[in-house]
């Protein structure tokens, strides 16, 4: 339900903020496919109108946190964030040579997390901006977990954290820290994934 999902964002925020300590970072949410699904219910349901969208919003705000509408771009160090690059028909870039696509199409570096897979794909230009990085920076799920809409489908997803430096346009340095190596450091499970 929408108010199950409410309430665990809280808390997955409330977790994040426990572990921040006296580190205060910028932070910033590029709202996806599965935050806007919240925009085409209350469409769907014209008497809802802000009723959900308002509370997300105000949770996120809440935890110091702002954040970008769907399908739109933040620019970062000149680097373009997003939930998902588009193409000229509004769809996003898809299939085994999106991220070719992508760099073939944009003008600048590139960060999204769409199809939940890691790629990193520099690509050289001619001119005085000599290439652009494509990365897709995987998901947060557990690790081994394919959504059941994905479960017959090649995907190739990759769980985990993605820190990326960002300067002059480019994607310079790239650290991925997957979950099982997070689940080994941070959690009191019991669980050993280095098996």
């Amino acid at each position: 339900s929408i108010q199950a999902d409410m309430e665990n964002l809280k808390e997955g925020h409330k977790a994040f903020l426990s572990e921040q300590g006296d580190w205060k970072p910028k932070k910033l949410c590029t709202y996806g496919n599965h935050e806007y699904r919240i925009e085409r219910f209350e469409n769907a349901n014209p008497e809802t109108h802000q009723t959900f969208t308002l509370q997300r919003d105000e949770i996120f705000a809440s935890f110091g946190w702002r954040t970008v509408p769907f399908g739109e771009i933040r620019y970062i160090n000149g680097v373009a964030v997003t939930h998902h690059p588009v193409n000229g028909a509004g769809r996003a870039f898809g299939g085994k040579l999106g991220s070719t696509r992508v760099a073939n199409e944009t003008s600048c570096s590139m960060i999204s997390g769409h199809t939940h897979k890691w790629v990193f794909w520099p690509s050289a230009k001619i001119g005085p901006n000599n290439g652009v990085d494509i990365m897709e920076a995987g998901c947060a799920l557990p690790w081994g977990e394919i959504e059941s809409y994905a479960l017959h489908s090649t995907n190739d997803w990759w769980w985990g954290l993605t820190v990326a430096r960002l300067w002059g346009g480019r994607i310079i340095d790239v650290e991925r820290v997957s979950m099982l190596t997070i689940r080994d450091r941070y959690s009191d499970d019991g669980g050993d994934t280095r098996k």
